[in-house]
């Protein structure tokens, strides 16, 4: 990305990031990358690497949903400054029923349930990071 022509960086991020309300007057900051198969693959399946920082640490799930299906899987991963990425766990799921999974480590621990609301994926959270609570609802992406 380069700077010349002075608005490349807000560009992407128009297209990349979105800011929605939580609770307590929270912004809540959802920054969000598709995956193409470099290969080939499935013209149905569809994949994406959002990441959402709460407090001081980034929650990153790598999403995959299956169109034709209605599948998807999630795996979610937590990077605190300075250290490596954590993975939480994965979980796989459908778009009507969704997916919850918890966790539980040193620096956060909690609950995240994924499910489908007017066409978005969608994400319910209820962690605690390093003793500091966290809870709410956020978009995630629009399912196409």
């Amino acid at each position: 990305m380069s700077m010349q022509g002075g608005n490349e960086v807000g560009e992407w991020m128009q297209h990349h990031h979105s800011v929605q309300p939580g609770r307590n007057g929270q912004e809540i900051h959802v920054f969000t990358i598709g995956v193409e198969d470099v290969f080939g693959g499935s013209s149905s399946k569809k994949s994406w690497t959002i990441s959402v920082p709460l407090g001081f640490v980034v929650f990153t799930f790598e999403v995959s949903i299956d169109i034709a299906t209605g599948s998807f899987s999630v795996c979610a991963y937590v990077k605190v400054p300075l250290y490596p990425q954590i993975e939480l766990g994965c979980v796989t799921g459908s778009l009507i029923g969704g997916a919850s999974m918890s966790f539980e480590g040193g620096i956060t621990s909690g609950s995240l349930r994924f499910y489908m609301k007017d066409k978005w994926l969608g994400l319910e959270y209820d962690v605690n990071v390093l003793g500091m609570p966290y809870a709410g609802d956020v978009k995630l992406i629009p399912i196409p």
